[in-house]
């Protein structure tokens, strides 16, 4: 039974869909979904340029002007810049807040910390984000439930121009890359109350983006100018590499769609490749499903941010823009029948919603029609 909040959507749908099958190519035909851009967030016109994105729910998103993050529980916000919130209700999307940088309680919308940064996969600790442009060496991991700290050690590190970062889900290890191709895992130990160093590994390249799953047993890896996929297993109480995909670029943008099991590996290249690779049975040799070039220039999101959505529909990617007003592409793909449409749009977010039912492209929202073949 379809919620009376969607009739008003699904009657545009209706409507508008002549227009778009008449204008899709014959491969789109055999696709098993239809985008429609159904709201402009209005953020370009203000003059933000959006960065990250997240669906909280499939009727709450977050929209982050700098590295941000929401708790997987849904209960928690965080951004190193302003946090923009829009609801799904009364058959439209509005926006309902403007936060300030910290951590937020989502719902009430109060400040829990003013210090920002990335969610353990349980929602209890927030690792501060490690970007030498935010805490650098001072970061440290802050327990939620009573903003306690704990201490990492960076000391005998051969870079410490960190990028990407991540917690665990228990907040026992964290993972980090550097601009200097360094990989990085730390580990808690309570006898020196401070995480340790366990694993280093060099790529080189310039490491963007990393995932590392939530049990700490996989880590994926990516860097710009490195036309490589890196993928890591741990085996014990440290890592070994167990692949190296070639790529026909570097690795711009990163995601998995299984925060336990990798799910599908998506990657936007550096100079505008798109790569979807099948990781849903064996995370060491994962299957590429899709490859297009379909950019200009460098897909900026997604993110290390970690999403699970109920049954994986389409993914999304963002080229990098520039400032508010630069529109690039933006691409959905269909992992049905391993199609794409491409968009141009303004900003550099990209995010999909748990059920697969909308995508944010920047500063536009679609709305994802499934059809029957």
């Amino acid at each position: 039974m379809i919620h009376k909040k969607y009739i008003t959507l699904i009657l545009v749908a209706l409507l508008i869909l002549p227009a778009v099958l008449s204008q899709i190519t014959r491969s789109q035909v055999e696709t098993t979904i239809y985008p429609m851009r159904v709201y402009d967030t209005g953020l370009s016109e203000a003059g933000v340029n959006t960065y990250m994105a997240h669906f909280i729910s499939d009727d709450l998103l977050m929209i982050a002007s700098d590295h941000g993050d929401v708790d997987l529980g849904g209960r928690y916000v965080s951004s190193k810049g302003n946090i923009y919130i829009y609801k799904f209700e009364d058959g439209k999307w509005k926006k309902i807040k403007t936060l300030s940088a910290g951590t937020y309680r989502v719902g009430t919308w109060t400040q829990v910390t003013s210090d920002f940064g990335f969610f353990s996969g349980n929602g209890r600790y927030l690792l501060e984000d490690m970007f030498d442009g935010a805490y650098g060496t001072n970061a440290k991991v802050i327990d939620l439930t009573d903003l306690s700290t704990r201490t990492i050690d960076f000391s005998g590190l051969p870079s410490t121009n960190f990028y990407p970062c991540q917690i665990d889900y228990t907040g026992d290890y964290i993972a980090s890359g550097t601009q200097s191709g360094d990989i990085y895992v730390w580990k808690w130990d309570p006898s020196q109350n401070k995480y340790v160093l366990i694993f280093s590994y060099h790529i080189g390249g310039n490491i963007r983006r990393l995932h590392m799953t939530l049990d700490a047993r996989w880590l994926i890896v990516g860097g710009l100018n490195n036309p490589h996929l890196y993928i890591f297993k741990r085996t014990g109480s440290t890592f070994e590499l167990v692949n190296t995909i070639d790529l026909e670029d570097g690795v711009g943008a990163l995601g998995i769609t299984d925060p336990w099991n990798v799910g599908y590996i998506a990657v936007g290249g550096d100079s505008g490749w798109v790569y979807v690779f099948n990781a849903t049975k064996d995370p060491a040799n994962p299957v590429l499903i899709f490859k297009e070039k379909l950019g200009t220039g460098r897909f900026y999101n997604p993110f290390y941010d970690r999403f699970m959505p109920k049954n994986v529909i389409v993914l999304a990617f963002k080229q990098y823009s520039s400032s508010s007003s630069d529109s690039t592409p933006a691409v959905i793909v269909d992992i049905m029948s391993r199609k794409a449409f491409k968009y141009n749009e303004i900003g550099r977010a990209c995010a999909v919603s748990p059920s697969g039912t909308w995508v944010l492209l920047g500063d536009a929202i679609y709305m994802i029609t499934q059809m029957k073949i």
